[in-house]
Formats: C-alpha cells, structure tokens, sequence
C-alpha cells in the first residue's frame, strides 16, 4: 500500500514539473493556440502584430565576405499588460523555435 502511494506522489510531482515545458511550447491568443512548427503568417493571423520585434543576424562567417552565410532569427514580443505574464516567440526561417515567458511587470 505504501509503494503505491508513493509512487502515485512521485507521478504526480513528476507530471507537475512537465508543466513549464508544455506551456513553453505554445502560446495562446484569444481561444487559439500557436505552436512549435507554425509559421509566421499563423502567428500573425492568431495573435496579431506583436508589440516589439528584435532580428538578430548569426553566423557561421566565411572568411569570404561575399559568401557569408547568415542566420535570421526574430524575437516577437507580445504584452498583455500589467500583472499578465508577457511571452516571447522566437522565429527561425518563418517558423516558431521557441515560445518563452518574459517577465511579469
């Protein structure tokens, strides 16, 4: 009896701690949710023009300039206002990477 209450304790803390890495894949805007793999036009049409976009610009850098290879990646950031948790989506080749939390105001 023992065993099996422990190991239904030690389940249910290992579920909960799965839960920042589920909301971390995704993001919701009014009643859709965007995800991992969507593309840019989709997080447009679901959550609208962000309030900030930051483009980075990577490497590798050949020592050729003519032929250097860049990388654009772009970080959406969306506010939802005082005491909301803002997010940020990162964009790589028109697709989402990676949704993060920012941090409360």
């Amino acid at each position: 009896m023992r065993l099996s209450v422990r190991l239904c304790a030690l389940t249910v803390v290992m579920l909960a701690a799965g839960l920042p890495v589920i909301a971390d894949a995704s993001i919701r805007c009014g009643g859709n949710i965007l995800q991992r793999g969507d593309s840019t036009f989709d997080l447009l049409a679901i959550c609208g023009e962000p309030d900030a976009v930051q483009t980075l610009e990577t490497g590798p850098f050949h020592p050729d300039a003519a032929r250097r290879l860049i990388a654009v990646r772009e970080e959406w950031f969306y506010d939802y206002g005082s005491g909301q948790i803002p997010r940020i989506v990162h964009l790589q080749a028109g697709k989402v990477v990676r949704v993060e939390q920012g941090r409360r105001r």
